[in-house]
């Protein structure tokens, strides 16, 4: 895959996309997604990433990954590190492949490509069971208490588009998301009735673990005071694919969704409750309504939209 660095005169472009452009969804269409060698962030941002794959053999994934590292041994959290997955892994077949510690360093992204390409040079495929997981360190956003209250009205506001987003070009999110990667909105919306998110974070929290589409323990941990450890989240909706441009685009989605909750704190706040109990809404007018805030590049608008709206055969666009 080459390397573009003059992604779109778009890139710097800040604007409003409205649902009422006839020609939007023509545009949507007509997109073409681009690999960037680094995100444009505006605060700092570390994570990891898991991606689970089937049929390829675990030994010979770690084979190739030696080979491109020119070691002997694989070191966890240093090199991609391939292992086990018990809800993939068939005897000696398929897995995970778990990034280093990376930083949205053109080395990450290039080295991603590179593991997508060993483990379908292997014959390495998704199935239903497979997905990919984002383990995000906000420790540098320096989040309060109000910024998670704000982050889980977020989620619950728009969690219907968020899974779809989540296709990342699949028919439907697959099957086995009821188990691995449970539906929260229910659950969040109703402890806040309870009272104050203020008040209930922790309880609110210490329930959402690997079976929720957010993984929220160890920020429970970092919060309760239960032992140290760092507030990461992990983000566990999104179905599998050995696609890095879609990986990217899972990466900056829910990267800019936390940048919006601590930089947008007003323009949230502004209208963001009236979108949590409503009933069967236009799901279009929500994704782009969602591109808006999470997004000031119309490069990252129509990378969201793209995905949210397309189908299995070929990423061609949902109609």
């Amino acid at each position: 895959m080459s390397w573009n660095y003059n992604i779109s005169k778009l890139e710097k472009n800040s604007f409003v996309l409205t649902k009422q452009n006839p020609y939007l969804k023509k545009e949507i269409e007509q997109f073409q997604f681009q690999y960037q060698p680094k995100l444009d962030l505006e605060i700092p941002f570390q994570y990891g990433i898991e991606i689970e794959f089937s049929e390829a053999s675990i030994e010979e994934v770690e084979e190739k990954i030696k080979e491109f590292y020119q070691v002997s041994e694989l070191v966890y959290s240093q090199d991609w590190y391939v292992d086990v997955d018990e809800s993939v892994t068939d005897y000696l077949y398929g897995g995970e492949i778990k990034s280093p510690i990376s930083y949205n360093e053109e080395n990450d992204w290039y080295e991603l490509n590179k593991m997508c390409k060993i483990v379908e040079s292997l014959e390495g495929t998704t199935n239903e069971k497979c997905s990919v997981h984002l383990h995000a360190d906000f420790h540098r956003l320096d989040f309060t208490v109000e910024d998670w209250n704000r982050f889980l009205k977020l989620w619950c506001a728009y969690e219907d588009v968020i899974y779809e987003f989540s296709r990342v070009g699949k028919e439907k999110v697959r099957d086995y998301y009821i188990e691995f990667a449970t539906p929260i909105r229910d659950y969040i919306l109703t402890v806040m009735e309870q009272g104050e998110a203020s008040d209930a974070i922790k309880g609110l929290t210490c329930r959402l673990d690997k079976s929720c589409c957010l993984n929220m323990k160890n920020l429970y941990r970092s919060l309760s005071g239960v032992y140290s450890t760092i507030p990461t989240i992990e983000f566990r909706s999104c179905n599998g694919t050995l696609d890095p441009i879609l990986i990217q685009n899972i990466v900056r989605f829910f990267a800019k969704m936390l940048e919006a909750v601590k930089l947008k704190k007003e323009e949230l706040d502004s209208y963001i409750d009236t979108r949590l109990y409503e009933e069967n809404p236009d799901c279009y007018e929500k994704m782009v309504e969602l591109s808006n805030f999470i997004f000031t590049s119309e490069f990252d608008k129509l990378s969201f939209l793209k995905q949210c709206m397309m189908d299995e055969k070929n990423n061609t666009y949902r109609r």
